[in-house]
């Protein structure tokens, strides 16, 4: 039982009546005789309560049972905060919970000592309040607790203060670790976003108005290159509270540079003894960082080169072939773990002798013509920063650069050489050049205009070659006048062809490539004449032979005749040489031993002894071959059998075919004489034989003769006498009678007389 309230006794027999009571607490007699007691408890009379029957003749019964009564104080309740925090923001549920040690319990609110009554902010639900904050709900909240079953009602709880706000803060976004800018990528930058009202918060990073993260607290971001830009957080909690942007904080956030090496010196090829500078920087504020050397990978010594206290130059001094390599260098941020990459690197090259410069000429002519620029440069490829000096003649010239440009005149050949200088204390001094000897000479050359082949009269159908020369230094480049009109450029040769019968007039012009310096040639007049046609000719006064006969032609040229070289053809075919058939070596003649075969139309071309100049054929010439010799006719006049002393005889012989006959006579196969006609007058009987002729023509070893005649038997006798015999009888005759009288040859049998009367 609580204290406060009241528990009533009850003390009774059954048995018989007439009885008092008597009262015990913890055995101690309490002063109430009745058969109830109503205690209002309090931790005074907590305790166990026992009672005795008394009647009035002094028999008491025994002690009740006894009744332990405990007494408690009434609970205390407790409000207790349910949601995270008392102090909220308008719109945020707080949520209170009022707590007691037992259970049986109703509960009342009191904001302020004044009970609350649940509306449409306040909802009371079990020993749980909820407050969807207002302004007004600010305050002290404390509660009650009523038994449910008994009038016994709490004091109220201690009071929890519920603060609400009425304007959602804004947070504050602080780049607590590092706080450099810029960062660089790699390194961590360290968010801290608080809000100085309440608690609870949870934060969210926003990079660019992007949300990138959440935390409750502390954010950390390691830096990639897209991690620059501009960063704020927002605070939430309970999902629904959520405050405006902080203010922004810009970050930088840099790739880590790569140092950037270069020499200092103005060459890093060097010769003996040079000095060699170089210098690293890291970024536009190179002090901001600590520089150190590597060659070749390997750290330089600092003891043996000259490396200023941040590391920022390297100096080589007195450079020797141990220095050669490749120099690179790093950096470190000072206060800070970033380190770059190796820079590029830089070679240094010490070279074991002295160079030589190698003196261009241009244009490279070693003779020059007056109007032509020449230029010398001194060169030299190894390592950079020189300076020049110059000679002619081995005397020295007032000019110090690389290229000089030499006047074109006569007073300025010679011989010229250059040396290349640099640095100073000591100046270094580069062997002397290779000599470039030129020669200016005061009058252009000509070219020469040559022909091919060189010969004066050129024939239609002909190609020609002009070729343009210069022999006179080099480097040209021709071009081609015909007729005073530029025909061709570029080529030193041409190609005429020579198309038809006419004259032009060639020049050549030789012009310098370079320096386009131009002379031109002589002209050259090319005739142009038609190819002659041959004419062929019997050499033999006959075209119309016999087989075996033996028949020469001739093919020749009216004027030059002795500079070609004839063909023959027969019928429009080569003709085949061969035993029956030659040629002399120049074709001007071909010979040939007739036969049936060989008759046809002869011609013959021409081709020029030296050049392929070749000529038509000419006109033909007709061959006519019989099938057999010659029939050779002996002719008798008079044709009698018996011939008389004092007779005359003719004998002609003739070949009806062709001509150019001579003929032989023969006696007995004894040549007599010769001639187409043989007569013998007057005749003697020492005349009497056979007789025939035979016919012959050509000379030498081509004479060709006929077989003979047929053979005329001729016979001479003495001349008879004549006498005349009257055959009709009778001497005397009349007028218009006839008579007969006969002649008669008298001491010959020969009857064939002819008779004159």
């Amino acid at each position: 039982m609580y204290v406060g309230e009241t528990v009533n006794f009850t003390c009774a027999v059954h048995v018989s009546s007439g009885w008092t009571y008597k009262w015990y607490r913890n055995n101690v007699g309490i002063s109430h005789t009745g058969s109830t007691l109503s205690i209002r408890l309090g931790r005074d009379n907590a305790g166990k309560y026992t009672c005795k029957a008394i009647k009035a003749d002094g028999i008491e019964t025994h002690s009740s049972e006894k009744k332990t009564q405990a007494v408690d104080d009434v609970p205390e309740p407790s409000v207790k905060l349910v949601t995270p925090w008392a102090d909220v923001f308008v719109n945020e549920v707080v949520t209170l919970s009022c707590e007691v040690a037992s259970t049986g319990w109703s509960f009342s609110w009191l904001k302020n000592g004044q009970t609350l009554s649940a509306d449409g902010d306040l909802l009371m639900t079990g020993a749980n309040l909820n407050i969807i904050a207002l302004r007004s709900h600010t305050g002290a909240y404390s509660c009650k607790a009523n038994h449910k079953d008994r009038p016994v009602h709490s004091e109220p709880s201690q009071p929890l203060d519920v603060k609400v706000y009425e304007n959602i803060p804004k947070p504050t976004l602080s780049q607590i670790d590092p706080s450099y800018d810029p960062m660089y990528v790699g390194e961590t930058v360290h968010f801290a976003c608080s809000v100085n009202v309440s608690s609870g918060w949870k934060f969210k990073l926003f990079k660019d108005e992007r949300e990138i993260t959440s935390s409750d607290s502390s954010i950390s971001v390691q830096l990639r290159p897209s991690d620059g830009g501009k960063y704020s957080c927002k605070g939430t909690r309970g999902g629904q509270t959520t405050t405006d942007h902080s203010d922004k904080i810009s970050l930088t956030v840099l790739e880590i540079p790569i140092p950037q090496l270069k020499a200092l010196t103005p060459w890093l090829d060097v010769f003996p003894y040079e000095t060699v500078k170089m210098g690293c920087g890291a970024t536009s504020t190179p002090s901001d960082w600590i520089y150190e050397w590597y060659k070749e990978e390997q750290a330089v010594s600092r003891t043996s080169n000259s490396v200023s206290s941040d590391g920022a130059t390297l100096t080589i001094n007195s450079a020797a072939s141990s220095d050669r390599g490749q120099y690179k260098c790093k950096a470190t941020l000072k206060s800070r773990q970033v380190i770059t990459s190796y820079s590029a690197g830089l070679t240094v090259n010490v070279y074991d002798q002295k160079p030589r410069p190698i003196l261009i000429q241009d244009p490279d002519y070693s003779i020059l013509f007056p109007q032509e620029p020449l230029s010398l440069q001194c060169h030299i490829n190894i390592s950079n920063g020189w300076e020049f000096v110059w000679y002619k003649n081995n005397e020295k010239l007032t000019f110090n650069q690389n290229k000089y440009e030499v006047t074109p005149d006569t007073a300025h050949s010679g011989s010229y050489t250059c040396e290349a200088t640099r640095g100073k204390d000591p100046k270094f001094t580069s062997d002397l050049s290779q000599a470039k000897n030129v020669e200016i000479r005061k009058d252009a050359p000509e070219p020469v205009l040559a022909q091919v082949p060189a010969v004066d009269k050129v024939y239609v159908g002909e190609q020609l070659m002009l070729k343009c020369n210069l022999d006179v230094s080099r480097d040209w480049e021709y071009h081609w006048y015909k007729d005073e009109q530029i025909i061709f450029s570029n080529v030193s040769s041409i190609t005429v062809n020579a198309t038809h019968p006419h004259s032009e007039v060639y020049k050549c012009e030789a012009k310098r490539r370079k320096t386009r310096f131009e002379t031109k040639s002589q002209p050259k007049v090319i005739a142009i004449s038609a190819i002659p046609t041959p004419s062929v000719k019997g050499v033999t006064p006959w075209l119309d032979v016999f087989p075996g006969e033996t028949v020469s032609l001739s093919c020749g040229m009216k004027t030059e005749a002795s500079d070609w070289l004839y063909k023959w053809s027969k019928d429009g075919q080569p003709i085949k040489y061969e035993e029956s058939v030659k040629s002399d070596r120049e074709g001007t003649s071909l010979t040939i031993i007739s036969s049936v075969s060989h008759a046809g139309e002869y011609s013959c071309m021409a081709e020029h002894r030296e050049r392929a100049v070749f000529s038509d054929y000419s006109s033909g010439i007709r061959l006519q071959v019989y099938d057999t010799k010659p029939r050779v006719t002996l002719v008798q006049d008079p044709e009698v059998k018996v011939f008389h002393t004092q007779d005359s005889v003719f004998f002609s012989c003739g070949v009806n075919v062709s001509s150019g006959w001579e003929y032989s006579w023969y006696r007995n196969d004894q040549m007599l004489a010769s001639g187409p006609n043989f007569t013998i007058s007057p005749l003697f009987t020492s005349h009497s034989g056979e007789y025939k002729c035979r016919a012959k023509r050509g000379r030498e070893v081509a004479v060709f003769h006929t077989d003979h005649s047929w053979s005329v038997t001729l016979n001479v006798n003495e001349r008879p006498s004549a006498s005349i015999l009257l055959l009709t009888g009778w001497s005397e005759v009349f007028s218009t009678d006839s008579l007969t009288l006969e002649c008669e040859a008298k001491d010959t049998d020969d009857g064939d007389w002819r008779f004159k009367w």
